[in-house]
Parts: C-alpha cells; structure tokens; sequence
C-alpha cells in the first residue's frame, strides 16, 4: 500500500498545499506547531473518514475558512485508487473513492489501511480499559471489515437496552432485547478472542525486537461475562438472566462487550503498575507492529506506519531496533523537529519550512 499524494486546501494550518510521495515515505520536518501533525492525520482521515483524535469535522477547517477539501491517491493490490472528502460549515460532508459517493465512514477501512504511531501510544498501557478497546477494535476491523459493523449493531442494542432498563417495561420486551444482546456478545467475544491470539505471538516477538530485552510481554483478554458462559449464545443469555434483578435495579447494562479490558505484563507482572517509560514506549511500538504485521498476513496489502516523533523517547539502541524492523517493508511517514534520528531510513525530506 502506497500513498502517491496527497492534497489539503483549507485543512487545519493547509490554505492549498499538494504533496506527492516516493514509495519509501517521507520524513516531514519543521519547527514545533508549523503542520507537521496535521500533515500525518490528513494522510489517516482516508483510512478513517474522520480524525482519529475525535475532533469534529468542523474543527478541521482552516480558521477563518468555511470548508476543507481533501484528497488522496494512492496504491492499493496494484491499482491506483482516488479519494477525496469535503466538509462545510452547513454540516454538508462527502466522500468519495474513485468517483462514486459512500454513504459511511467505514467504508473507508475496506481501503487505506494506516497504523499510527502516536506520543500517546503509552495510554495502552497505562490508560482506561476504554483506550486499549478502541485500540483493538480498530486492529479488528482493519482485518476483517465485518467485526466493525457486528460492533455497531451491540451498540445500537446497548443504547436500546439501557432505555429499556430506564423505563417501565415488560419482562417480555425486555427478553427480546437480552437475546439479541447476547448474540452480539458472543460474537464480539469470539473475534477478539481469535485476533488477539494470533496477535499475542506477533506481539511477543516484536517487544524482543524492539527492546533487545529477555523479558516477555503477554496480552490476554478479559471479558465481562465469565469464560464458563461464553461457549453459546445460550449461555451468555443466561448470564444475563443471572443479573437481572441488579441491572433492573441500577437501570443499566452491566454486563458487555463494553465493559472489557486487556491485560498487558511483563513476565507475569501488570506493565500499567511496574513498566518503566522505556518499557511502556517499547510494548505500545510493539502491539502497533504486530498490528501492521497482521494487517499484511490477513489483507495481504502492507499497511502505511505513520509515526508522530514517537522515536524521540526511545533510546538510540530501541531507535535503531524499531528501525531495522521496519526498514524496506512498508511505506513510512515521520513526523520530527530532528531529521538526524532517522539518518538511516534514507526517506525523503519534507521540509515545511520552505513551503
């Protein structure tokens, strides 16, 4: 997968700027606050049809402007592929690919597939539950394209079930809503449990490879219903119905895919309470390579890495570890004040000093 070029008139700190990209990537420097950021999440709205930081549509328009328009093309299983997006203050947005209009934003997934390596990688270590499910929901659905609409239907169905619960209901109604909350359950439970399988072996040796270091990380899922009942849709409806009287009770769903969480440790010990900051940057760049590699072994296209001066607070041995792992297999894109860090890489520089 390869981005060509790239163009953004009215986006963020871009009036009407174009950029056009060798195969190896970029390396985009500048002083601190001059765009180089908002140059890297122009490049990951295609794979998302929206910031990645949750920003607004609207708060991506240039100040003082009333829209932005935004434009990719790129490479993908050897044809070009053209997509462009527009957004006014009239709350008016299009997207299209090669022409013809989609209607969601997730349609993008199926196409550029980006894996962003960000300053606030360690939040998966020592961040909220909430972080490390976004995380993988993500990598889910960047592999397999169905898990993301499964996902959009468990929320549809919480959102249900928790007015349900709000409100004076019948039993009845309500039994309906907890079997096709259970269905999604199960299912959502099942494809994180068989991603993170294959995603834990890759994991483990792209933390050796990062860290040169001898211990091992583990990731394991935790779900909210207990592994004794999650063998059938059955059977996580009757752990529901176990519940009940609680959830009636405190008027909300407590139990879900909403409410699971993944442990990470270092030989058997919780990273989020005894990882070092040297450690944390290690394991976050390892579950984003095990991700790209996962990406590459079930979509068979090699994703874009997007890093945003992540290197910075990796030591030079880690710095030169990350870099031969990465090094002519993908296209890559790095955001730095210092270009001297990634000497090695020989990416062409974007200087945006002197645009």
């Amino acid at each position: 997968m390869i981005v060509k070029e790239i163009e953004l008139i009215n986006y963020r700190s871009y009036s009407n700027n174009k950029f056009a990209f060798f195969d190896k990537g970029a390396l985009i420097t500048g002083r601190n606050g001059i765009g180089k950021t908002n140059l890297l999440e122009a490049v990951t709205y295609f794979s998302l049809g929206k910031s990645h930081k949750k920003l607004k549509d609207g708060d991506l328009i240039k100040f003082g402007e009333n829209f932005f328009f935004i434009k990719i093309i790129f490479q993908c299983n050897g044809r070009d592929i053209c997509v462009n997006a527009g957004y006014d203050r009239n709350n008016k947005k299009i997207i299209k690919v090669n022409d013809v209009l989609i209607n969601k934003n997730s349609e993008l997934l199926k196409y550029l597939k980006v894996v962003y390596f960000s300053p606030s990688d360690t939040d998966l270590i020592y961040g909220s539950p909430g972080v490390r499910r976004r995380f993988f929901d993500l990598a889910v659905s960047q592999t397999d394209f169905r898990y993301l609409e499964i996902l959009k239907k468990y929320n549809q169905i919480l959102k249900q079930r928790n007015a349900l619960l709000r409100s004076e209901f019948n039993l009845s109604e309500k039994r309906v809503w907890d079997r096709r909350f259970a269905e999604k359950i199960y299912e959502i439970s099942r494809m994180r449990k068989d991603y993170l399988a294959d995603f834990n072996k890759l994991a483990v040796e792209k933390y050796s490879q990062v860290s040169g270091a001898l211990e091992k990380i583990e990731i394991s899922y935790k779900s909210a219903v207990p592994d004794e009942y999650k063998d059938s849709v059955k059977s996580v409806n009757e752990y529901i119905a176990a519940g009940e009287e609680k959830e009636i009770r405190y008027e909300r769903s407590l139990v879900g895919v909403h409410l699971d969480d993944y442990f990470i440790r270092i030989d058997g010990i919780p990273a989020r309470e005894f990882s070092s900051q040297g450690q944390a940057r290690s394991i976050a760049c390892a579950l984003r390579l095990a991700q790209a590699e996962l990406i590459f072994g079930i979509a068979g296209e090699r994703p874009v890495l997007i890093f945003d001066d992540v290197m910075a607070d990796l030591d030079k041995m880690r710095v030169n570890n990350l870099i031969k792992a990465i090094l002519g297999k993908y296209q890559i894109f790095i955001a730095s004040p210092d270009g001297d860090l990634y000497r090695d890489l020989n990416l062409n520089i974007i200087n945006l000093e002197n645009i």
